[in-house]
């Protein structure tokens, strides 16, 4: 028999919590008494976040008895550590799926992907793009935040810009143009159709 244990359950144990921590621990041992215990990513990141280094969970999980099949321990890791810089920044953001999907996205994840007509990539910026603005007249183009904080702005239309927080998308309409400002270093997710896109060049206004 297979089960597989949550975050909240791995917490009680690592956090000594006073009322559930040996509830919990022998919830473990029994399902460990009848055959495998196994940890998805998502809990896996969420209960490496409470250590320092969240790597040092990869031990817990061998000292547990735990198994994990079809993901990366090193990975969960380092989601575990964006989760922990982000909240000791401010971050309000209660849910880590943003970095996780942030630590499998690799390090040089360029040139983008072409699918069906568009390019799908991801985009690790620090600035904004070096031009006034961009349109798709073949299509919508889909954006979603993975890490960090931007703006879309809508230059010719009277459409409010948008301020982007991770973990959320949007679509800017075909043929609308638009321009993406970086407030903080970012990570974007992009669907963008083509192959005919046009830019505008960069003056001190934009």
């Amino acid at each position: 028999m297979r089960a597989a244990v949550d975050s909240a359950v791995v917490l009680d144990v690592l956090l000594d919590d006073p009322e559930f921590g040996e509830r919990s621990m022998r919830l473990i041992e029994h399902h460990l008494g009848r055959g495998a215990v196994t940890i998805c990513p998502v809990a896996f990141s969420e209960s490496a976040a409470c250590l320092e280094p969240p790597s040092g969970f990869i031990d817990v999980c061998e000292g547990l008895g735990f198994s994990y099949e079809d993901f990366d321990p090193e990975v969960c890791s380092l989601a575990a550590q964006l989760w922990r810089d982000y909240r000791a920044r401010g971050g309000s953001r209660r849910r880590i799926l943003a970095d996780f999907l942030a630590s499998l996205v690799p390090d040089r994840p360029d040139p983008p992907v072409p699918v069906d007509g568009a390019t799908f990539g991801v985009a690790t910026m620090t600035e904004n793009s070096p031009h006034g603005g961009e349109m798709h007249p073949d299509g919508d183009e889909v954006l979603y935040l993975i890490s960090g904080r931007i703006r879309v702005v809508f230059l010719d239309d009277p459409v409010d810009d948008i301020e982007v927080l991770p973990g959320v998308g949007l679509v800017v309409p075909q043929g609308m143009w638009h321009r993406v400002d970086i407030l903080e270093p970012s990570q974007i997710a992009y669907l963008t159709p083509g192959p005919n896109n046009e830019f505008r060049q960069l003056t001190e206004s934009a």
